[in-house]
């Protein structure tokens, strides 16, 4: 990819800012401070991702099931990491935030390194049993930093349940304003908007961190080296879209809304793929011409929604 090439692709993250401002209903950018209800909205969603991520891949049930388990927990929990250090937060809540964001870390390390030593062929069992002591008291220590900082999913007790709101099996499920029951995960339902706001919030932090990367990219090869971390933004974004897809809003204007989010975010993410998978080998003209279509559907997107 020549210099033209990398011209181009920087103007995918450029795009990607003002539609980020649009999905999440206005903001600034990622290195602009966020206001306390945003952090913890924003922080929440990608515990909750994180959590669903994890509660999908079952319970292990024995050495071999933890063999197959660990990696991918561990990958879950690397990425809600790397999410959670993009959020700047505010002046009052900044010195609670880095230092739940050094338990976090810790906490991430300790896990590695015991998943380092299940690659290398130590008992499963046995290394998590000696590395439990200390992901207790981190886990103890980090259920108390959440609840200081305000946050009701990220350090919650039980993160086998997919929601944040009543816990149930198989779906998620949210009280609505007037009493009805949102199924969000296995059966379409009614949500409030509080829900659907928790995943425009979703789908726009995916989209930050997509294009906050995407910036950094200087050529072909570079796709190749970070396409782990685009296709993980590209999944929470899409898995935010068929959440939304799952259920309707009885507030008609809001309804139409995510409607319309839906099927505009869907084309966003179509194009994120296209950038993925054909990113390292096209040429200048095709990757040209990426990025129009991608700022054509950028411009649809905030034309709905507001910039």
């Amino acid at each position: 990819m020549s210099v033209p090439a990398r011209k181009v692709v920087a103007l995918l993250g450029v795009a990607v800012v003002a539609l980020t401002a649009a999905a999440c209903g206005g903001g600034s950018s990622a290195s602009s401070a966020l206001s306390a209800a945003d952090l913890r909205t924003q922080a929440d969603a990608i515990c909750k991702t994180s959590d669903d991520a994890i509660a999908a891949l079952g319970e292990p049930k024995t050495a071999d099931d933890l063999k197959t388990f660990f990696p991918k927990a561990l990958d879950s929990a690397k990425t809600q990491l790397a999410d959670l250090k993009k959020l700047s937060a505010p002046d009052e809540l900044k010195s609670e935030w880095d230092s739940a964001i050094v338990l976090v870390s810790k906490q991430y390390d300790t896990l590695a390194a015991a998943g380092a030593k299940i690659a290398g062929g130590a008992d499963p069992i046995a290394t998590i049993t000696a590395a439990s002591t200390e992901a207790n008291a981190n886990e103890d220590a980090l259920k108390t930093k959440a609840k200081a900082l305000g946050l009701t999913v990220c350090g919650k007790d039980d993160t086998s349940s997919a929601s944040s709101g009543s816990e149930t099996t198989g779906t998620d499920t949210t009280a609505t304003t007037d009493g009805a029951t949102s199924t969000t995960g296995s059966a379409v339902g009614v949500a409030d908007a509080a829900a659907f706001s928790t995943d425009t919030t979703a789908f726009g932090t995916a989209l930050q961190g997509w294009g906050t990367l995407v910036t950094t990219i200087t050529s072909g090869s570079a796709i190749t080296e970070n396409i782990d971390a685009l296709r993980a933004d590209t999944d929470k974004a899409e898995a935010a879209l068929s959440k939304m897809d799952g259920y309707t809003i009885k507030d008609a204007t809001l309804e139409a809304k995510r409607s319309a989010l839906v099927s505009k975010g869907r084309d966003l993410t179509t194009l994120m793929r296209e950038f993925e998978n054909d990113g390292p080998t096209n040429s200048d003209s095709k990757m040209a011409d990426l990025v129009s279509r991608f700022q054509t559907a950028v411009r649809d997107f905030t034309t709905e929604f507001g910039s």
